[in-house]
């Protein structure tokens, strides 16, 4: 006898939820794109949720306060399990506009930084996988290039794009 495994349909909204709030907080999305998001959803159903017109509504608002937003969906999520599924497409996301605006390697890699605090306080370590610990030490080596002590940013950045490349094609896989 096959077991049959249910699939909960707000189950893709949290982990696109999910994959929208981390996008924001790295910078490799912006609240415009979370509207369309919502908008489409709004198209797409007949009866759209609640959640989906309160997002649809939030273009002129802040990041963070989208975010916010964002997290209403966060409950019952398997956090961890979405993690590895939704990083590797933010990476390669990051790996495309990185390519074509190479200033913003300082802040993506502060965000990285900043997202590993984030889920070492939720998971501790076991909350970043393994092969991602390179990316950490990004943001300081931007900071010691930029002191002149080790490298320069040229040197950094293309370590960053060797690093994110691997990730360019899961961007382009369908969620």
């Amino acid at each position: 006898m096959e077991k049959q495994i249910r699939v909960n349909p707000l189950d893709d909204i949290k982990e696109k939820a999910e994959y929208f709030k981390i996008g924001l907080m790295l910078g490799v999305h912006t609240v415009l794109d979370v509207v369309r998001w919502a908008d489409s959803e709004i198209e797409r159903s007949g009866k759209p949720l609640y959640f989906f017109i309160e997002l649809s509504l939030m273009e002129h608002s802040g990041p963070k306060d989208v975010r916010s937003k964002l997290n209403e969906f966060e409950r019952s999520l398997d956090k961890s399990r979405v993690l590895r599924k939704i990083l590797p497409k933010l990476l390669g996301r990051m790996y495309g506009v990185l390519s074509q605006h190479p200033e913003k390697g300082p802040l993506f890699a502060n965000n990285l930084y900043q997202l590993y605090l984030e889920l070492d306080q939720e998971f501790g370590h076991a909350g970043l996988p393994e092969e991602l610990y390179p990316m950490l030490a990004l943001d300081d080596q931007y900071l010691l290039a930029r002191q002149g002590i080790d490298g320069t940013e040229h040197q950094v950045l293309w370590s960053f794009l060797a690093f994110l490349k691997p990730y360019a094609e899961a961007f382009n896989e369908s969620f």
